[in-house]
């Protein structure tokens, strides 16, 4: 009866996080359908709004490695509600954005601490959990790391056609604030395991220069007619992974990511498939709704003097047609 209590307290103690966790988890693709009405609402092309989408995915990439780093030094419950109250502010930020630049500037914040989120969840989960049921909770936190992005767009098309944009980042404040209150009022602290863990500045500093040059090597390529910009930043890219193999051959297992991780055929067959269901699952959700909207003629468009509000349905039609 003790262990049925415990396992009782603990699934709720998962099921707060998850829940915490859910408007990050949606923000990776609630937004991918509105990148064409953003684009009419900020007078913006096409290769400047897509950074609105691009630069929330690269600051989470970035982030993730700072969060190992915090999780060993700090207190995991306040890393986490630290960057879920992060996260709302920049959601807050996002909503009331006044341009382009200032709307990819926050996206950037939120893309950072949702970084922070998704990898402190799971680390809290182990801890919690213990090697006998861990594989029962994490298969919790799966449910909403598998559909969370599948529903993203959903969720936005219904957003957009009864609400402003400004609203696919304030359905964010609500949420967040109720799992911020369960969360000081029910989570255990997680004391830290090795408050002299130090952060590995270069590595990040690196890998940050390999994924940046890379995404904006291809957007220039394709927005700009002389490729000397892109192609300068897809060998800025390739100089950085160089000078990163070397840097990590020196530092060893110092180093953000240790190349004798690459020795293991599990670790190595884990990253390869995480990169290729990264590619193959994040292209299409941006893809998808631009082939709908710009190909198939159904289109998110704004109405009004001041393009807040926005309605979807079929492009020159008078009735909306689903």
């Amino acid at each position: 009866m003790k262990n049925e209590k415990s396992i009782k307290r603990i699934m709720g103690i998962v099921w707060i996080l998850v829940f915490g966790a859910l408007p990050p988890m949606l923000d990776t693709t609630i937004v991918n359908i509105a990148v064409n009405d953003l684009a009419k609402v900020f007078s913006a092309t096409f290769a400047v709004t897509q950074w609105v989408v691009t630069g929330y995915a690269l600051a989470l990439g970035i982030a993730v490695p700072c969060s190992g780093w915090l999780i060993r030094k700090y207190d995991g419950k306040k890393i986490f509600m630290g960057a879920l109250g992060l996260f709302l502010t920049a959601s807050l930020l996002c909503g009331l954005s006044w341009d382009m630049p200032s709307l990819i500037a926050f996206r950037v914040l939120q893309g950072f601490a949702s970084g922070l989120m998704i990898p402190t969840l799971t680390s809290l989960i182990v801890q919690i959990a213990g090697n006998d049921n861990l594989g029962r909770f994490m298969s919790i936190v799966g449910i909403p790391i598998v559909f969370a992005p599948i529903i993203g767009p959903i969720i936005g098309g219904l957003i957009l056609q009864y609400l402003s944009w400004r609203w696919l980042f304030f359905v964010n404040l609500p949420v967040g604030a109720i799992a911020l209150l369960m969360m000081q009022w029910k989570l255990p602290k997680f004391e830290a395991m090795d408050k002299s863990a130090k952060l590995d500045w270069i590595g990040i500093f690196l890998l940050a220069m390999i994924s940046g040059m890379f995404i904006f090597g291809v957007t220039e390529i394709r927005a700009s007619r002389s490729h000397i910009i892109g192609v300068s930043a897809f060998a800025g890219g390739i100089a950085s992974i160089v000078i990163y193999l070397f840097y990590a051959w020196k530092k060893k297992d110092s180093a953000l990511i240790p190349l004798s991780l690459f020795k293991s055929k599990n670790f190595t067959a884990s990253f390869v498939s995480l990169f290729l269901a990264g590619f193959a699952t994040n292209g299409p959700m941006l893809l998808f709704p631009m082939f709908f909207q710009n190909v198939r003629g159904l289109e998110c468009y704004p109405i009004g003097a001041l393009a807040d509000t926005t309605r979807c349905g079929n492009a020159g039609d008078t009735a909306f047609n689903w």
